[in-house]
């Protein structure tokens, strides 16, 4: 393990975080050599995460947006099946003081509880996956829960899914947590949009748009989040549909991008961050 320190946005003081020595080319490189990771993500959960709020991060791997999170004041109950990450996590969790912020769960999400099976990438700790066929990747059984169980009738401000493929599983076991219901406070997610790991952990495109839907455009606006462009791009259901078709996104092309599904109430909060659609539209 390495270490570095590491200042969040919008949070004055400065954190320790653990990376991992090696086997690690993109998130535990890119905060030793920059002090950063996906700073435009980053930026943006700074903005819409604050004191006594419940987040859920899922796929925390070694920590950065739980310790964002917990920097913020929040509780955050995260989210870890690879043994590796999750004693990485708890180390940094323990680090800076944010134990008694941090639920720890060292398992996957899914749309039930029970066991799988976490096909391992050698080179990015941030690419390990609950797929339904390994290949030539080594593999680990792991615990699986249900978001709903887990929470237990909390409901998150914000929920922050980068799973590799398995988001309409965790969406479909943790509906109390994030669907619209009268009288509850809508809840702003983070989610990985990625057709060839949907179509790798035996979900689709379509699966998740119907699930987004439910929010589309009814209560909430969905952005892209355009790191390399700083800002984000607004895209609506039938939009997200075609971008899985297009570009660098099809299935075959194996292309991800991550999205912002925003209660509209909130959007002032990232207004700056808004790119012009007429120069925007599949990025």
């Amino acid at each position: 393990m390495r270490t570095t320190t590491v200042q969040f946005p919008g949070v004055g003081e400065t954190f320790e975080v653990g990376v991992h020595h090696n086997g690690d080319r993109h998130i535990s490189e890119s905060i030793m050599m920059r002090g950063d990771w996906e700073p435009l993500e980053t930026a943006v959960i700074s903005r819409l995460v604050n004191a006594q709020d419940l987040v859920v991060d899922a796929g925390a791997n070694l920590g950065w947006y739980t310790l964002l999170a917990a920097a913020s004041g929040a509780t955050v109950v995260a989210f870890e099946p690879m043994p590796a990450n999750a004693m990485l996590l708890r180390s940094n969790v323990d680090r800076n003081g944010f134990a008694a912020l941090v639920e720890i769960h060292e398992s996957a999400l899914g749309h039930a509880a029970g066991e799988a099976v976490l096909s391992l990438s050698i080179d990015n700790q941030g690419d390990h996956r609950l797929a339904t066929a390994s290949g030539s990747r080594s593999t680990v059984s792991v615990k699986v829960q249900s978001l709903d169980d887990v929470l237990d009738g909390r409901r998150p401000t914000l929920v922050k899914l980068d799973t590799q493929g398995s988001e309409v599983a965790i969406l479909s076991g943790g509906r109390t947590g994030w669907a619209p219901s009268e009288g509850l406070q809508p809840v702003t997610l983070v989610v990985e949009f990625w057709p060839y790991g949907l179509a790798q952990c035996g979900s689709s495109v379509d699966e998740l748009l119907v699930l987004l839907s439910e929010l589309l455009p009814l209560t909430h606006r969905c952005f892209e989040i355009v790191e390399w462009r700083n800002g984000l791009a607004e895209l609506t259901i039938d939009e997200l549909r075609d971008f899985a078709f297009r570009g660098g996104y099809p299935v075959k092309a194996k292309g991800f991008t991550n999205l912002l599904v925003l209660p509209n109430e909130r959007l002032t909060e990232v207004g700056d961050f808004l790119l012009d659609p007429q120069t925007t539209k599949f990025s």
